[in-house]
């Protein structure tokens, strides 16, 4: 057996483990990241909406009581789905508003969570994606 060149079972077997171990620390990571760029599908449409929201307020005096009122073309979320636009803590539209988008059911990792603007921006307090530390997004 001396002078046969290559790698024995164990040698092999070893390096599979190895493999796999450093797999299974590697997928909840890529997991996270996956799921912070789906999130960060809402942080956008939820912006868009608060500036729409702004120039709406601007023009009519009273914030808009819906999206179509807000006349934002090409807003389809893919992986959220829109809530309604609720007053905000005055219990009026004339001074705030309040929105929230929730996450479609059809992700086996996270599951539902919930990201809420307001008139202020977002709000941590009403987001269920708060309870998610490793997608909650940073605070500025």
């Amino acid at each position: 057996m001396k002078g046969q060149k290559g790698f024995s079972l164990v040698e092999i077997a070893l390096l599979l483990v190895v493999i796999g171990l450093g797999g299974l620390l590697i997928l909840p990571q890529f997991q996270n990241s996956e799921e912070r760029a789906k999130a960060s599908e809402a942080f956008s449409s939820l912006s868009a909406v608060q500036n729409a929201q702004n120039r709406y307020h601007a023009s009519t005096g009273v914030y808009a009581p819906n999206l179509q009122s807000l006349q934002m073309h090409g807003l389809s979320p893919q992986f959220f789905d829109f809530g309604l636009i609720e007053p905000g803590e005055s219990g009026s539209l004339d001074n705030s508003w309040s929105l929230t988008m929730t996450r479609k059911a059809t992700d086996r990792f996270k599951g539902e969570y919930t990201v809420t603007f307001t008139d202020q921006g977002y709000n941590p307090n009403d987001s269920t994606i708060s309870d998610l530390p490793a997608i909650t997004p940073l605070q500025s």
